[in-house]
Order: C-alpha cells, then structure tokens, then sequence
C-alpha cells in the first residue's frame, strides 16, 4: 500500500474495533511534541556574529 486511497480501502475493511486501534496510533503520534534529535546548549545572546569558533565551545560546554 503506498497511497493515501489503498490505505483507507484497507481500514474500511476493518471491523471498527480494529478501525480505532489502526487510527489512534497516528492520532497518539501528532499530538506528542516533535522531540528534536540533538539539544544544543542555550548561549546568551551577544549581539554580533558569532565566530565558527565560539559555536565550537559553546557545543562542548
């Protein structure tokens, strides 16, 4: 199944207990917060550019 119709052909030959089960899934996914894969540390701001190398420590802080 690779389009949105085929799926929906799929869940509609479900029994509907099954229906919810397949829905909620999706459902569950979108409402958690988007969790970013890495965190990088918060840098007061300094108000010029800042240099290749002071991004360099504020990383490894």
């Amino acid at each position: 199944m690779s389009t949105l119709s085929e799926i929906e052909g799929a869940a509609d030959a479900l029994r509907s207990p099954r229906q919810a089960d397949l829905l909620r899934h999706p459902a569950e996914r979108l409402e958690k917060p988007q969790i970013a894969n890495s965190r990088l540390p918060l840098v007061p701001p300094i108000w010029r550019p800042t240099t290749q190398a002071e991004m360099g420590n504020a990383v490894e802080a």
